[in-house]
């Protein structure tokens, strides 16, 4: 460091420097200045560490590396204008900066710069050149997203600020000793300096140019405002050293996806998890309020995609009763049936945010109905599924309404009952299969045990009886010596299997017990079991298979008993109520979110 008092001799140009002097006077005079700024970094940090803590991991990463000139603003200078200082007084830095977003427009970061600094001031005869390191923490806004809105566009401006931390090194001489011929001797008696520090406020202003999805081009010119008048190793007094930072550079921006340990978790938990998606996928639907049976309204769909592009298909399986009115939904291809809209997109639309409008009728349908959105995009080659309800209001009508009731067709029958088969069910398990060796050996079986794949089940039955009477001797055998009081006799007819064997009155009347009886004598079945209702309609009905597709039953049985003007939808057949509690929990993780249990004792309804 210079100090404005020096002593020269008149033998070879050589000088004396006095650096006592000016070592007293900084050292009073940046002890507070330094205290002030070591307390604004440590605010500024944790209310920086406040703000990560509280935003989402799903949130872009980026690094950016970059590169420019560099120009000092103090005591050892010629000219201010930055256009003039070019010959003489600017050098070239460069750096790199990671940070990761925080909200849609802030961004929070850590950068490291590596600046050259020179200046030349010809009346005093005085030269620097350093470099200077800093370490800066600081924070982003795009003001074009905060302004306008988050939406992808090709231009952004942003502005930065934050604090910096520095290190200097350089050298500071007299050139009034040199010669033409040696225009460096001046430099043997210069005044170094190493590892001198300081604070920093970086003020800039940028612009970003997007190149692709993930690259951005960035020119950035930025002033830091210093708490050191030692920067160009003269103090004068009075006013700190400031520095100019022009760089270009390129930012690269990436998603940090923690890999997870594939493990074999519960059907609940495993359902849970499948809704925790990237926060720039998401579907936010916009229900008109009290809404009411039998009306019509507009249903809007935001979509939030982020930057992905390419061929898309949209997947809704809305409650039933929801009937779409509209041919052609916003560019895409549109497929509408048994209360399920279908969307395929060639291409997305650009914008990162949009929404879909269409029509909608209700029957006269009413309560809290689900309704499920499955979206896939092929540029991921990934699914997600959302979920949500709409409470639809009864509307009390003055004239009844009619619904005409299919007719069933008659069929003719050769030899029913030749194609009749009775099982007995032993086990069920849900997803995940059961050796069949396995199991034999456990429950000490010597006859072929047989498995099937229905929907997301695996049941196991065995032996093979023409006739009811066989398979509940059999069963009961089963109860008796093997203590298998949860086996239950299951029917099959041409191979397939039935949902209840109640089923047989119309197919094969003559195999159930009591077939001598009259023809108006109903089969009931004797003993309790347990059921799941996932659905009433009120004189209205809907087919099984609409069901098993809307809450993912794949070939699940659905029953439909009928109640005056009600038909009533149930699941399973459980022999105790535990079983029955499983499996509603499981039904209600599908979107059934009213299902409960029915008891059922001789085929009656029971309560429970």
């Amino acid at each position: 460091m210079l100090n404005k008092t020096r002593t020269t001799t008149t033998t070879g140009g050589v000088y004396m420097l006095h650096l006592q002097q000016y070592r007293v006077v900084r050292t009073r005079n940046t002890v507070g200045m330094r205290y002030r700024i070591l307390v604004s970094i440590f605010i500024f940090t944790l209310l920086t560490v406040g703000v990560f803590a509280q935003s989402s991991l799903q949130y872009p990463w980026y690094i950016t590396v970059h590169g420019g000139f560099s120009q000092l603003y103090g005591d050892i200078q010629n000219e201010n204008n930055p256009l003039a200082k070019f010959q003489d007084e600017t050098d070239f830095g460069f750096g790199f900066r990671a940070g990761r977003q925080i909200v849609p427009y802030l961004y929070g970061h850590l950068q490291y710069s590596n600046l050259g600094l020179k200046g030349v001031k010809t009346p005093s005869s005085l030269q620097f050149e350093s470099r200077m390191n800093e370490i800066q923490l600081g924070a982003t806004v795009n003001l074009t997203h905060l302004v306008f809105g988050e939406k992808e566009r090709l231009f952004n401006v942003y502005f930065l600020t934050g604090a910096g931390f520095l290190i200097m090194n350089g050298e500071t001489w007299r050139t009034e000793t040199a010669s033409v011929n040696d225009e460096n001797k001046g430099r043997q008696n210069a005044i170094k300096t190493s590892g001198e520090m300081g604070f920093a406020l970086p003020v800039a202003f940028g612009l970003d140019v997007k190149l692709s999805n993930r690259i951005f081009l960035n020119l950035e010119p930025g002033l830091r405002l210093t708490n050191t008048d030692f920067p160009d190793g003269y103090e004068r007094g009075g006013h700190n050293d400031a520095y100019f930072y022009t760089s270009l550079g390129i930012t690269y921006t990436f998603t940090i996806d923690k890999q997870k340990r594939e493990i074999v978790v519960p059907p609940e938990i495993a359902e849970k998890e499948k809704s925790h998606y990237n926060a720039f996928i998401n579907i936010d639907y916009d229900f008109p309020e009290d809404l009411k049976s039998m009306d019509q309204f507009k249903l809007s769909c935001t979509i939030h995609k982020g930057n992905i592009q390419g061929p898309a298909e949209l997947t809704q399986v809305l409650p039933i009763g929801f009937n779409v009115m509209d041919t052609a939904i916003d560019n895409a291809r549109m497929e509408f049936q048994n209360y399920t809209l279908s969307l395929y997109w060639d291409e997305l639309p650009k914008d990162s945010v949009f929404t879909i409008d269409y029509n909608v009728r209700l029957d006269k349908i009413y309560g809290q109905l689900p309704m499920t959105s499955i979206l896939y995009l092929d540029e991921m080659k990934k699914e997600f599924r959302f979920k949500t309800d709409v409470f639809i209001r009864r509307k009390i009508v003055a004239e009844p309404i009619v619904v005409k009731e299919d007719k069933l067709e008659d069929e003719k029958m050769v030899s029913p009952s030749e194609k009749v088969e009775f099982r007995i069910q032993l086990r069920a398990s849900y997803k995940k299969p059961i050796s069949v060796d396995s199991l034999s050996r456990y429950l000490g079986l010597n006859k072929p045990i047989i498995e099937e794949k229905i929907g997301n089940w695996y049941k196991y039955s065995i032996g093979s009886f023409k006739t009811y009477q066989e398979a509940r001797s059999y069963r009961n055998e089963l109860i008796q010596q093997r203590k298998l009081n949860d086996a239950f006799i299951i029917a099959y007819y041409e191979g397939q299997r039935l949902n209840t064997l109640s089923e047989l009155q119309d197919l094969a009347p003559d195999v159930l017990p009591g077939s001598k009886q009259p023809e108006d004598t109903k089969y009931v079945e004797s003993g309790t079991c347990y059921r799941i209702q996932i659905l009433a309609l009120q004189k209205s009905k809907v087919s099984p298979s609409v069901l098993q597709g809307m809450y993912d039953l794949g070939e699940e049985d659905v029953n439909e008993e009928v109640y005056h003007n009600w038909r009533k939808y149930t699941v399973g057949k459980c022999l105790t109520k535990t079983e029955a509690l499983d499996l509603r929990k499981q039904l209600i993780q599908k979107g059934a979110t009213g299902a409960f249990v029915v008891k059922f004792t001789d085929g009656q309804r029971a309560g429970l």
